[in-house]
């Protein structure tokens, strides 16, 4: 979580601070970022939450994984 180590050891403010928030993503991490009520909550499990799920990493691994043999 990237914006909350700006926050905490960077710059100290959350002015002029924005964050990327793409929740069709979020079906693909194990522990995907959290928005509420239009702030970024902090996590509870330890690491920056990119742990993507294992089925996701099969599917989408190129070329053998599903999503590409379904393309071609």
């Amino acid at each position: 979580h990237l914006s909350m180590f700006d926050y905490v050891a960077v710059s100290g403010s959350q002015e002029g601070r924005m964050i990327e928030y793409a929740p069709h993503l979020h079906e693909h991490f194990l522990h995907p970022a959290i928005i509420d009520q239009g702030h970024y909550r902090v996590p509870t499990h330890p690491g920056y939450s990119a742990e993507m799920l294992a089925t996701t990493l099969s599917d989408y691994r190129y070329p053998e994984g599903r999503f590409w043999q379904k393309e071609a």
